[in-house]
């Protein structure tokens, strides 16, 4: 992998701020994979089941144990993939539940008082290598069901979303300048209603450097800048700017 952050929807360091967390399964408990190789072409697939998030998890000393998922809200999801030569292509999708009694705005915890809402993701991604180049890109949609007494419930204060949805899509290519060094830019976007960091939508511009030492040690060097406008009610918008620029080293064994 070349990046030092890698794309914002999987990059930790942002969950926090961001809601990344939202877009992909914390954890699969139970999974069932397999491959149907017919010639050069190849199928694969996957179904897993797990918890819906670890906000669910019990965390007190109960007689429920710390970590138990209480609620009978589950997630469960699966993956379709082929794989053709030097071209891979495939969707996924995950049903489960969000509790959104209370939630992060990035700003602080919103008291919303609407339950445990069902959640599905739905994603999508290719990846191609041509001629030294390398492109990789990905979507994932995130939907969320709101009846009509949530909606209503929401509307009661102006400063609520009137949606949960959420968008992200990643699209990078890559140039293998040697077999040692490889030179990319990429571009993430990112956008919820119910985050004021990425309510207008985040964009995000990539570009680095990677270097082979040795099989087992690669260089990396990167640089990133995120764009946002925030806007909050009766409040002038603000531009926002993030500029990162990193230095690392990955070392297997």
């Amino acid at each position: 992998m070349p990046y030092i952050y890698r794309p914002i929807a999987y990059e930790t360091y942002f969950f926090n701020l961001f809601g990344t967390g939202e877009f992909v399964p914390i954890s699969a408990n139970l999974q069932v994979y397999g491959e149907f190789p017919v010639g050069d072409l190849s199928l694969n697939y996957a179904v897993y089941y797990g918890n819906s998030e670890t906000e669910m998890l019990n965390n007190n000393k109960s007689f429920l144990g710390t970590g138990q998922d209480p609620t009978p809200y589950k997630m469960v999801g699966g993956r379709i993939g082929a794989e053709y030569k030097d071209l891979q292509i495939g969707g996924s999708f995950t049903y489960d539940r969000k509790g959104l009694d209370s939630a992060s705005n990035a700003m602080g915890i919103v008291k919303y008082n609407i339950g445990f809402i069902p959640r599905t993701r739905v994603g999508g991604y290719l990846n191609y290598s041509v001629a030294g180049f390398d492109l990789e890109a990905e979507i994932i949609q995130v939907y969320y069901k709101l009846s009509d007494v949530n909606k209503a419930t929401l509307a009661t204060n102006p400063m609520n979303p009137s949606s949960f949805d959420k968008t992200f899509y990643h699209v990078n290519l890559l140039y293998n300048i040697t077999d040692q060094l490889g030179a990319y830019a990429g571009y993430d976007y990112l956008e919820g209603k119910d985050n004021f960091f990425i309510k207008n939508g985040v964009k995000i511009y990539n570009f680095g450097l990677s270097y082979k030492v040795i099989d087992e040690v690669l260089l990396k060097a990167q640089y990133e800048h995120s764009s946002f406008l925030i806007t909050t009610l009766g409040t002038i918008p603000i531009d926002g700017t993030r500029n990162d620029y990193m230095l690392g080293a990955s070392v297997s064994f």
